[in-house]
């Protein structure tokens, strides 16, 4: 938009079938408000074209980009190129973790906001930051009911989105992670999990171990940058002391 404003003929391509990224799943009325603020003023320019359900498959020599969808692929010279591609959420190791069930926050979030699906009926949620509270409060405002939320940190959630989690009933377990998925007797999904505290070293204090009952165990424990495009045509990621 601020390139468009700046009389920049601008190529916005999003591989999702509508635009917003998370703001349309994620972030609650707040997110889809947003959104539609920023589709509008897109809208006031002609030389702002929006292509969705399209790929950036692979960025080459001199800005050589190939974009290609269901039907074709297109072959685009660029002057320059943004890419704001955003995070990947990453997913947690334990036992069983594999079982169908166990999936990522965001995944959850995404059935529930984008295609109506109720992502299970009581689950358990792995978190070591504010985005599991805020979709634990999420999925519990869509129906489903959220059994627990296992902390990895030992002093828990500092913002008020505690309280709000105190609110609506659920149980935190600060310092505690999931030792293991147990499965149900057909073993095609999860019936329990079983929470244990983090010892000084890092590892699971045996003696801990309770168990919840479940049909799913979301995860939100970090992100990893999606930056495929940008290594592919040569950029390096570093960390930021």
């Amino acid at each position: 938009i601020v390139a468009a404003g700046k009389g920049v003929k601008v190529l916005l391509v999003d591989e999702q079938p509508h635009p917003g990224g998370s703001l349309c799943y994620q972030w609650g009325a707040e997110g889809v408000e947003r959104r539609n603020e920023l589709l509008d003023a897109a809208a006031r320019f002609e030389n702002l074209e929006i292509r969705t359900g399209t790929t950036v498959g692979g960025c080459y020599g001199d800005l050589w980009l190939a974009l290609f969808d269901d039907q074709k692929l297109l072959k685009l010279r660029s002057r320059s190129l943004l890419v704001a591609a955003g995070a990947f959420e990453q997913p947690a190791v334990f036992a069983n973790n594999d079982l169908p069930g166990v999936m990522l926050a965001s995944g959850a979030q995404r059935l529930a906001h984008l295609y109506g699906v109720k992502p299970f009926e009581r689950g358990v949620i792995l978190t070591a930051n504010r985005d599991g509270y805020r979709a634990a409060i999420d999925l519990h405002h869509a129906g489903v009911k959220i059994a627990a939320i296992a902390d990895l940190r030992s002093n828990g959630e500092p913002t008020d989105l505690a309280r709000k989690v105190a609110d609506a009933g659920i149980a935190v377990h600060p310092g505690c992670t999931v030792y293991e998925a147990r499965p149900n007797d057909a073993r095609d999904g999860v019936a329990a999990a079983l929470l244990g505290r983090i010892g000084p070293q890092g590892q699971v204090e045996t003696d801990s171990v309770v168990e919840i009952g479940c049909d799913a165990i979301t995860v939100s424990v970090g992100w990893a940058p999606a930056g495929s495009l940008l290594y592919q045509a040569g950029g390096r990621f570093a960390y930021a002391s």
